[in-house]
């Protein structure tokens, strides 16, 4: 559905394309399994499979979540996000520092299986922590809401510019800075 504008797309049509994950996200009371698979769609092996990617399991899918997800932490909610994303197979998906609560071994487990298993897909990630977006094709550079620069991360790290500062002064600048030939 190349050349169309969110705006000529029914609600309904524009939800089944596209997948949001927030900072702090809220859950419905259910099942693990209802939580993750609201419609029933896939099998309990899958699911299994999208919590392993993730760092969640093995998991009981009849584990009951309360409303909000109160009785897990904000760290598994966002997990639980981005596994139910997985599982969505969406078109466009936006998440929004929904990695903010993990450790930096799981948030980099998450960015690789979301780029695997969901290469058809527009992922748009909003980060401060530069180890999560480091890996992906392109990266926007914004700097008080203006677009400063936009290119892969290499070219960006080799033009010197507001993405190089932002690695130099990254307290895994370093390692960065190696991944990208610098």
């Amino acid at each position: 559905m190349t050349g169309l504008t969110i705006s000529s797309l029914k609600l309904h049509a524009l939800r089944q394309r596209v997948f949001t994950i927030a900072q702090n996200p809220y859950l419905f009371h259910g099942s693990l399994r209802s939580v993750l698979d609201p419609d029933n769609l896939v099998d309990d092996a899958t699911i299994q499979g999208a919590l392993r990617k993730v760092h969640f399991a093995p998991a009981d899918l009849s584990f009951s979540i309360n409303e909000g997800g109160t009785n897990i932490s904000q760290g598994q909610r966002q997990v639980l996000c981005l596994a139910r994303a997985l599982l969505s197979q969406r078109n466009l998906i936006i998440i929004d520092e929904a990695t903010s609560a993990v450790d930096a071994d799981t948030d980099a487990a998450i960015q690789k299986a979301l780029q695997e298993a969901l290469p058809d897909s527009t992922l748009i990630i909003v980060a401060h922590r530069l180890a999560t977006i480091a890996g992906f094709d392109k990266l926007l550079v914004l700097d008080g809401g203006a677009l400063v620069e936009f290119s892969t991360p290499a070219e960006l790290y080799r033009r010197k510019g507001a993405f190089w500062k932002l690695v130099h002064h990254s307290p895994d600048g370093e390692a960065l800075a190696r991944g990208m030939g610098g």
